[in-house]
């Protein structure tokens, strides 16, 4: 989900392997590339996004998949390397 509702937009994902409802992860653009006055982007090349504090973020951010952002600044790796995780736990318990 998207909310646009100030001038850091925010994204909530969460993966359809979660163990329970609440379990998300919430990302905001980064200021300097925030929305200006009348739409007007400040810049276009975002290469990041700021991973907003929470319960389940602090939880994954002591996980080996955290690696992914800490050490290569990759938030497509961490979340593609979190679902991995998620699905096994899913798929071992059933």
């Amino acid at each position: 989900d998207m909310f646009a509702d100030s001038e850091q937009p925010r994204f909530k994902v969460r993966s359809m392997y979660a163990e329970n409802q609440e379990d998300h992860l919430m990302f905001r653009w980064p200021e300097k590339f925030a929305v200006g006055k009348a739409g007007a982007r400040l810049s276009t090349n975002v290469s990041s996004l700021d991973l907003l504090d929470s319960p389940y973020a602090r939880n994954v951010s002591q996980t080996e998949n955290f690696a992914y952002v800490s050490q290569y600044k990759s938030i497509p790796a961490f979340t593609a390397s979190l679902t991995m995780t998620l699905f096994e736990n899913t798929t071992m318990a059933a």
